[in-house]
């Protein structure tokens, strides 16, 4: 097979796994040392920890096969930038969400027919980077309470903001998006006050604190999402935003073994077996190690690199 084949075509959206959770990952594994020279690959991602820990994966899956990864943090609302960037670099994979990336490259507020949005990104980056694939985590809009919260339904906000403005907490891109904030004030007529927070941790620790009832999150934020209750949509306001691996123009070409090491991993996550991952890079304690047991149990790595 010529070696470019595989990227000719965009993966479709992958299903999550069965609904039953996967068990912690017993010990921490070492990462072994590769003893191939390769160049350096850079790996770029936005702060949240569904995005770091993704990148964490893909980047010792490289590592296993003999490069040596470099992580960086973006900022995501710079799209355009980090296009410019991936143009400018032989050797980086950037990871984002396909729907808020259109959106932040001029797409409009509303988001495209979900059988639209990857053929439209590759065409929109098309002269900057190349988009590789999807990932099986969603990173759709997702309204969260605390457990003991009587809200159940986006439905129950209009009674329960009619007295006076409730403030929630929402990262910046929910604020003007269709499926944000205009759709949670029109459709549901919720009475808001918006309190932002890029930091999915600190929305968090709002809602436990009590200083807001109300935050948003991505679907794939597992490890901010827990012990918390998520709001019912019933008229399906929301739309998925799958998270998308880019490449810089010409890294298929230049190193396949690469881009083919983790285009596979990635079709080994679901939600039963990241969920632990994402709390252990959570913790940043033993990182490496804990990412490199994932990809041996779940990623059908050897226990041993390249050689």
């Amino acid at each position: 097979m010529h070696r470019r084949a595989f990227v000719l075509a965009v993966a479709g959206l992958f299903a999550f796994a069965a609904c039953s959770a996967a068990p912690p990952i017993a010990t921490p594994t070492p990462t072994p040392t590769p003893t191939l020279e390769r160049p350096a690959l850079h790996f770029w991602s936005g702060s949240t920890i569904a995005e770091k820990t993704v990148r964490a994966v893909i980047a010792q899956t490289t590592q296993r096969v003999g490069y040596a990864p470099e992580l960086k943090n973006v900022n995501p609302s710079d799209v355009n930038g980090l296009l410019y960037d991936l143009a400018d670099s032989p050797n980086a994979v950037a990871i984002g969400f396909a729907v808020t990336m259109l959106r932040d490259l001029g797409g409009g507020l509303e988001p495209p027919a979900p059988d639209d949005v990857l053929s439209l990104l590759a065409s929109e980056i098309q002269d900057s980077a190349q988009l590789l694939a999807t990932t099986p985590l969603d990173g759709r809009i997702v309204w969260a309470v605390a457990a003991d919260s009587p809200l159940t339904s986006l439905a129950d906000l209009k009674a329960w903001s009619a007295a006076a403005p409730k403030p929630i907490a929402i990262p910046t891109f929910v604020g003007s998006r269709s499926d944000g904030i205009p759709s949670l004030e029109v459709v549901y007529e919720a009475n808001v006050e918006i309190k932002y927070q890029d930091d999915a941790l600190k929305r968090s620790e709002a809602l436990l604190s009590g200083a807001v009832e109300v935050a948003a999150f991505r679907a794939c934020d597992f490890t901010e999402l827990a012990g918390f209750k998520l709001l019912e949509d019933p008229a399906g306001i929301t739309v998925s935003d799958p998270m998308v691996v880019l490449l810089s123009p010409g890294l298929a070409d230049a190193h396949p073994e690469a881009v083919l090491a983790f285009s596979d991993v990635l079709k080994k996550i679901n939600e039963a077996n990241f969920t632990d991952l994402q709390s252990k890079v959570a913790s940043g304690v033993d990182t490496e190690s804990w990412v490199n047991s994932w990809l041996i149990e779940y990623g059908n790595v050897p226990e041993e690199p390249l050689g």
